[in-house]
């Protein structure tokens, strides 16, 4: 029997119309099979699919809103945190021998250092929402005032994405595989082999891994360079750059991916042994 439209569009097992089939069944027995009886039948089945889809989207939106709240929660503890140590914004610009007393002043007026705590907080909270996250006390631009956080972010997150993306996507693909192999081999040696892998890459410092493996390929073999990636001492030409590109995202990657496989394959196989514990999959069997 082929799936009904709302598991077909949702590319799942058919477990709504398996509870829809059995309902009938037993409905026809009660019943009978005139046209009526199966109208009202079809009509919960309809019923119960939307009250289905709504609790899927109540589920999405409780999901925001406890993100939000979270958010905003530790924004709050981390504003009331910094306020409670010792010493004050003020007296630390003010000692601060890379902060002229004009930047001083600009800061202080552009962050409300000057007002009532509760001033502050809203001011802490506005900024936050509009993007505005401080500036550096290290970093100055041509002016002289202090860089704002949120440009040093900028010009560093194409060179971060680059090495952060591929390595996660392979790192998710990676470990759904492990984790599903482990779920259906539950209990096997495969399973066993997929929970050990998971634990120590999740349990080994990244830190250590990467110096570990700096030590072997860069230092011993002098396979990959142990100099940072600097554009302008690429070559000129697209291969050679991309080459050199390449040779010092290897290390990098291969530690993102080593750390990261553990997390998903954990994931995903205890939300696929959830699933496989589900009526329909069970009925399915």
């Amino acid at each position: 029997m082929a799936d009904c439209c709302w598991c077909r569009s949702r590319r799942r097992p058919c477990g709504h119309r398996d509870l829809v089939v059995q309902k009938e069944l037993v409905w026809r027995d009660t019943h009978g099979t005139d046209s009526i009886s199966l109208s009202v039948l079809h009509l919960f089945s309809a019923m119960t699919k939307e009250s289905s889809d709504m609790g899927i989207r109540g589920t999405f939106a409780k999901r925001i809103g406890q993100a939000i709240v979270t958010i905003f929660i530790a924004l709050s503890i981390d504003f009331v945190f910094f306020h409670l140590l010792p010493g004050d914004p003020v007296t630390f610009l003010s000692r601060n021998p890379n902060v002229g007393e004009a930047v001083q002043d600009r800061i202080i007026a552009e962050f409300g250092l000057d007002q009532p705590l509760h001033i502050q907080y809203f001011l802490f909270l506005g900024n936050f929402l509009t993007g505005n996250l401080g500036v550096s006390f290290h970093f100055q631009d041509n002016s002289g005032y202090a860089m704002p956080i949120q440009d040093l972010i900028g010009g560093r997150l194409a060179n971060t994405l680059v090495l952060i993306l591929p390595a996660t996507i392979v790192s998710i693909a990676t470990g759904i595989w492990i984790g599903k192999r482990a779920a259906w081999k539950r209990g096997q040696k495969t399973d066993f082999a997929a929970l050990l892998l998971s634990l120590v890459t999740y349990s080994i410092p990244s830190f250590w891994l990467s110096m570990f493996l700096i030590m072997i390929f860069s230092v011993n073999l002098g396979l990959f360079p142990l100099t940072p990636w600097n554009p302008g001492l690429s070559p000129s030409d697209p291969i050679g750059f991309l080459a050199d590109l390449f040779a010092h995202l290897m290390l990098p990657y291969g530690v993102l991916w080593f750390a990261l496989i553990g997390v998903f394959a954990l994931i995903m196989r205890n939300a696929l042994l959830d699933v496989l514990s589900e009526d329909y999959m069970l009925t399915a069997k």
